[in-house]
């Protein structure tokens, strides 16, 4: 099983952030926003473990936000904390 740690997972968020604009063009309101953020992001997670994203997000049955923490808490080593990192890179560059 692969796993995902802290500086890869930082490196993600980075290059996400980086293309906020380009992804939330035509989105309406800040949650979906934030749902369309998790949404890439959980695909390029899922990408890097080498996982199907659509088998994953089928499994869990629940939204790419909590898909994505779903996966990361199944596949982060060592352990780390996330929503900093969300909140730094991705989540503090949403506008209402």
């Amino acid at each position: 099983m692969r796993t995902i740690d802290r500086p890869t997972f930082e490196r993600l968020c980075q290059e996400l952030s980086r293309n906020t604009t380009v992804l939330r063009e035509g989105t309406l309101n800040a949650a979906q926003q934030t749902e369309q953020l998790m949404c890439v992001l959980f695909h390029t997670v899922c990408e890097h473990l080498g996982l199907d994203s659509a088998a994953q997000a089928a499994e869990l049955q629940n939204g790419c936000g909590f898909a994505l923490l779903q996966t990361l808490e199944e596949h982060m080593e060592p352990e780390f904390f996330y929503s900093d990192l969300l909140d730094r890179y991705l989540l503090s560059k949403i506008r209402p």
